[in-house]
């Protein structure tokens, strides 16, 4: 991970880290993304392993008071883009010529912990699953639309077969809880669909923490999309 600044007087800078440093482990756990640093640096006594340009590896112990910011500011990670097809995507229906960074699809599940985005969840692998259980990567945002597995693969676009209400149980019986979206396409997911997914979601009633049953939003920039 790599550090882009640390705030002066900071317990970081009193231990001696400094931007451009490249840290390895906090406590002995290797980091994969600024979810675990978060994770790891929730003690007040931390010991770092970090890499420095021209200095080569080195080892501090960084101490700091009951609730007092670390004052590290880590690079972002790079952003789990969605592979799915929506017929209502929003992002597909923005007009051209906007900043990039409104044409980007995420489907993130550390954005959804972290800034409460929405995420299908289709892109999840097993060892992910595992990661958001063990360490309780909880509320969840998570788009359903419809629990029928064949009725929700149409309405993605995805290349995977759709089911969610088997991964719902999972998080659900791991202790995570959800907060459920269902983007109501009429003609696809209305009417005895949507009454379908909401009783599926009743029976999961004590991890579900909202649903929000949403209209379809279309704009005019809509040209090779679903009519």
């Amino acid at each position: 991970m790599k550090v882009l600044q640390v705030a002066r007087d900071s317990a970081a800078e009193r231990g001696g880290l400094r931007a451009g440093d490249d840290i390895l482990t906090v406590n002995g756990e290797p980091l994969r993304d600024a979810l675990d640093f978060l994770f790891a640096t929730a003690d007040e006594e931390l010991v770092f392993e970090f890499h420095r340009a021209g200095a080569g590896s080195g080892r501090i112990e960084i101490l700091r008071l009951p609730g007092e910011p670390l004052g590290v500011e880590l690079a972002p990670d790079p952003i789990r883009r969605c592979s799915n097809r929506c017929l209502f995507c929003f992002i597909d229906q923005n007009p051209k010529g906007m900043r990039r960074s409104l044409y980007v699809k995420d489907e993130d599940y550390r954005h959804s912990l972290l800034y409460g985005n929405y995420l299908t969840l289709t892109n999840l692998r097993a060892w992910e699953i595992e990661r958001i259980l063990r360490q309780r990567i909880s509320p969840l945002y998570v788009s359903v639309h419809a629990t029928d597995a064949a009725i929700r693969r149409r309405l993605l676009g995805c290349r995977g077969d759709g089911e969610i209400l088997a991964t719902l149980r999972r998080l659900a019986a791991g202790g995570i809880e959800i907060h459920a979206q269902i983007v109501v396409v009429p003609g696809h997911n209305d009417g005895p669909i949507l009454q379908q997914t909401l009783n599926d979601l009743e029976h999961l009633a004590a991890a579900i923490r909202s649903v929000a049953i949403v209209p379809v939003g279309l704009t005019r920039h809509r040209e090779g999309l679903h009519p």
